[in-house]
């Protein structure tokens, strides 16, 4: 597999040094930001999808991180990206969660040009419903967007929403 042209440096020797010492095969580009990147991952021992997030190691990283994965493994919910589990590598910590197929809101809002009243009231009962949850065990999430509101494509679309 070779690194994509637009892809930072490192990010190709990060997707590499998974390659056989865990039971992910990287699959493709999902997704980047401030601090990392998502590749979309297949588990060779059952054949599913997963989303693996790479973070890069480090002090400005690392202190908020193990919080994050401690409260995201207490949250188990339809509505939830699900976490599966975390791996290390020598530059990268490597949080490995359940993938969301249908993208996130954002591009769905905008391939429709907005949402009808009876959809964004669906929607938004999820969103709700999956807040209410993180509340009542005593979280919050401070980075509700569209671009963190993911979608499974069940025969209705269900809100996944990223907490980490």
């Amino acid at each position: 597999m070779s690194a994509p042209s637009c892809s930072p440096p490192g990010e190709h020797q990060a997707v590499q040094t998974l390659v056989g010492k865990h039971r992910y095969q990287v699959v493709s580009k999902l997704n980047s930001g401030t601090f990392g990147f998502v590749r979309l991952a297949v588990d060779v021992t059952n054949g599913k999808q997963c989303a693996i997030k790479f973070l890069d190691r480090g002090e400005k990283v690392s202190k908020y991180v193990e919080r994050e994965i401690l409260n995201h493994r207490r949250l188990v919910h339809p509505h939830i990206v699900r976490f599966k589990e975390v791996l290390l590598t020598d530059a990268h910590i490597c949080i490995v969660m359940e993938y969301a197929d249908g993208g996130d809101m954002f591009d769905y809002v905008l391939k429709r040009g907005g949402l009808q009243e009876h959809e964004a009231r669906w929607f938004f009962q999820q969103l709700i419903v999956a807040t209410d949850f993180i509340h009542q065990i005593g979280l919050a999430n401070r980075d509700i967007k569209l671009e963190n509101t993911l979608l499974d494509t069940s025969p209705k679309p269900l809100i996944k929403l990223c907490v980490v």
